[in-house]
């Protein structure tokens, strides 16, 4: 197994940041296996990340090391002396994740992420501004995650909580775009509805994954009365009529199983 193949392993990312000795590089121990789960598909494939927040440059080159030498990796900061932490693979661009129009330029410079990651600011008015970009900007099954969401609950950091600005607040209202389409008329159906394949929330960490969604039917299987599609059997053998009037039906399944009991209690 190659060095790459070997990161599909469990547990072979925190392997890779405990023997790290490149540049600094911090982690929560609680993300590692939340990377493993939503990043695999890009091991040893050819994936351009963006991460915002390049701090030290550690967690650039342990994304070069995990992914392989098929990956393209874009930092993003807006401390100048990151750019002197670019290397093979490796490319930093410096400026503000709240700016939209710089922002827009590395889309364009580098083309379309796979994976984004948000190590930025960790202030919801610039994890709003990142997402605004980059989340259309990816590529259709791409996956977006945003670190360090407890800033969300603290004051000092612009949070708290149930504070409608807070980003934490927007993911609680992209659940119910993601369900536009079944809420009868009540939210209009957007964009993310039609793009968002799931939310996954983690503590502290939030991602977002991308798909082409098909169009979702209602199917059935299971064995139905013979010769009439419109009734089905119970567990316990019961036949129920049509469940047109739902109520009726139950009331009436109630009422045979009550006669049932009491017939066996006169016997």
């Amino acid at each position: 197994m190659s060095d790459v193949s070997a990161n599909l392993e469990p547990g072979s990312l925190r392997k890779l940041f405990d023997e790290h000795t490149g540049s600094y590089v911090h982690k929560w121990t609680n993300y590692f296996s939340v990377y493993e789960r939503h990043f695999a598909p890009y091991v040893g494939k050819s994936p351009l990340i963006f991460e915002i927040g390049v701090s030290k440059g550690g967690s650039l080159q342990l994304w070069k090391k995990y992914f392989g030498p098929g990956a393209r990796i874009v930092g993003v900061d807006i401390d100048p002396t990151c750019a002197l932490l670019e290397e093979e693979q490796v490319s930093v661009r410096i400026g503000s994740q709240a700016d939209q129009r710089f922002l827009k330029a590395v889309v364009d410079e580098f083309g379309a992420p796979d994976i984004v990651i948000d190590d930025g600011s960790h202030l919801s008015r610039d994890i709003h501004a990142t997402f605004d970009v980059l989340y259309p900007a990816m590529k259709s099954s791409g996956v977006y995650v945003v670190e360090d969401l407890h800033t969300n609950y603290w004051a000092d950091w612009g949070g708290g909580l149930y504070k409608p600005s807070t980003f934490i607040e927007r993911v609680k209202g992209l659940i119910d775009e993601m369900h536009a389409g079944r809420t009868r008329g009540s939210l209009p159906a957007t964009a993310f509805t039609s793009t968002l394949q799931s939310i996954s929330i983690y503590e502290s960490i939030a991602v977002f994954s991308k798909a082409q969604l098909e169009v979702f039917t209602d199917v059935g299987r299971g064995q139905m009365v013979a010769g009439d599609p419109s009734t089905f059997t119970t567990r316990e053998g019961d036949v129920v009529e049509s469940l047109s009037n739902p109520r009726m039906e139950l009331i009436r399944l109630a009422m045979r199983r009550a006669l049932r009991k009491i017939a066996g209690w006169v016997s």
